[in-house]
């Protein structure tokens, strides 16, 4: 009886070192994962790789050091610290007549995004200016109109006018070698200060 308990007893323990040498080689090899496992871990790579819903990285933060790779399309929203806009201002010196000048020659392409003028005495009698857009050979003032309606040099003194641009297509757009230049309706008499800032982002 005795002989027969010990042989049962050796079977036992053979059984189970068997039984903990399965447990531990599955626990550090390889192991099996089910359907639903596998789709979770696709799509926490393609959050990752930019091919999936970005809903599970939004908000992450975190500082990177070597070199970075990453797939997928990344957009961003804000203003940027540098926009690239580009500012070119005509500036009239005394009273005497003054006559259509080129004030900005663009060496880039750029489209023109805002006009202002102001002046510090006006002209005492009407007298409007506009900022044209010229090409090729034309004359300072002779190209294009940028603005729906021309600057009044008759206003109140010190009162800062913004230009409307013109919406037509292409009109505002300069290419290099396009100049900007101011063009006066008429003589000017006791018009001082004439200041015109036309600002331009470049394409």
């Amino acid at each position: 009886m005795k002989k027969l308990l010990g042989i049962l007893l050796a079977g036992l323990t053979g059984i189970g070192i068997a039984v903990a040498a399965e447990l531990q080689q599955f626990q550090a090899g390889p192991r099996l994962i089910d359907g639903t496992q596998l789709n979770l871990l696709v799509s926490e790579v393609n959050n990752l790789t930019g091919n999936g819903t970005p809903g599970a990285v939004t908000g992450t933060t975190g500082a990177f050091s070597g070199a970075v790779s990453i797939g997928g399309a990344i957009t961003s929203t804000g203003t940027a610290a540098s926009s690239g806009i580009t500012c070119a201002t005509y500036y009239q010196v005394g009273t005497q007549a003054f006559v259509d000048a080129t004030f900005f020659v663009a060496t880039r392409a750029f489209r023109v995004v805002a006009i202002s003028q102001v002046h510090s005495v006006a002209n005492g009698g009407a007298l409007t200016i506009q900022v044209t857009k010229d090409t090729g050979t034309a004359a300072p003032g002779a190209g294009t109109d940028l603005l729906t309606a021309a600057f009044d040099l008759n206003a109140t003194a010190n009162t800062v006018q913004v230009g409307a641009l013109v919406a037509t297509a292409g009109v505002t757009t300069l290419a290099a070698g396009n100049r900007l230049a101011v063009d006066y309706s008429t003589t000017t008499t006791s018009l001082q200060g004439n200041s015109i800032t036309a600002c331009m982002a470049p394409l």
